[in-house]
């Protein structure tokens, strides 16, 4: 259960799929059960113990920092025209961002204390 709330305060989602996949880590490294599964069944009731609950991903508490994209944009600017003196026409844009925004998940698991799930401000650089 600590290690969902660290991970629910720092705005990673969690998904059942990624508590099972703990929790069999978890017993291996204790050396529990040997037959020990962690099933949708285990999942349900883990849940239904520790009070968790799914909610949608939404709002921009976890934005980008505008400082440190600011500053990164000044360096590729400056490595672009002075270290390889290339021009705007050569330089090759390809977002990969949308696809790897699609596959960030729009929900999460979170305990009955948290009345919202924080997500990430998706903004174009």
């Amino acid at each position: 259960m600590v290690v969902l709330i660290q991970a629910r305060s720092q705005g990673i989602p969690l998904s059942g799929p990624i508590i099972t996949t703990k929790a069999g880590g978890m017993n291996k490294k204790l050396d529990g059960d040997p037959n020990f599964k962690a099933s949708t069944g285990w999942l349900d009731k883990f849940k239904f113990r520790h009070g968790i609950h799914q909610l949608d991903i939404s709002g921009e508490k976890l934005s980008a920092n505008s400082a440190v994209i600011a500053e990164f944009k000044e360096q590729f600017k400056l490595k672009i025209q002075c270290d390889l003196k290339l021009v705007r026409e050569q330089v090759y844009n390809c977002d990969e961002t949308g696809l790897n925004w699609k596959a960030l998940p729009q929900k999460t698991l979170t305990s009955f204390s948290e009345k919202t799930a924080q997500g990430f401000k998706f903004q174009k650089i």
